[in-house]
């Protein structure tokens, strides 16, 4: 799923005006290229807000999601459901994310345990 996003949003980069053949052409002359990160970095200095919240939003949703997918098996093993609602997961995150750390929602699998380091350091 994680590739196909990614492959998803390196499309919409690579089909916007910071990489028609103008701007190619352009990069190009200036002895760099027109790929996916030069039309992020024109998309920070254009439309500077509305990136940062983009990719804050997407990347709270699918490191919520992954947690969601590592921590499940253990949590129907355990009989215990509170954890597995994708809302919870977002929570989690965003708490991760903000170094708040409440503590009432915790990683168990090792996995788990992973993409909350990866949280951490990310925000």
């Amino acid at each position: 799923m994680f590739s196909r996003v990614y492959i998803i949003l390196r499309n919409a980069f690579n089909h916007t005006e910071f990489s028609d053949p103008y701007a190619k052409l352009h990069c190009e002359r200036h002895g760099f290229t027109a790929n996916t990160r030069f039309c992020f970095k024109c998309y920070l200095a254009k439309y500077p807000a509305y990136t940062v919240i983009g990719t804050l939003t997407l990347s709270i949703l699918m490191l919520a999601y992954l947690m969601r997918l590592s921590e499940r098996p253990a949590l129907k093993a355990w009989r215990s459901w509170s954890n597995v609602s994708i809302i919870n997961n977002i929570y989690m995150i965003v708490v991760t994310m903000t170094t708040v750390g409440y503590g009432d929602f915790v990683p168990i699998t090792t996995l788990g345990k992973m993409v909350t380091i990866t949280t951490a350091l990310w925000g």
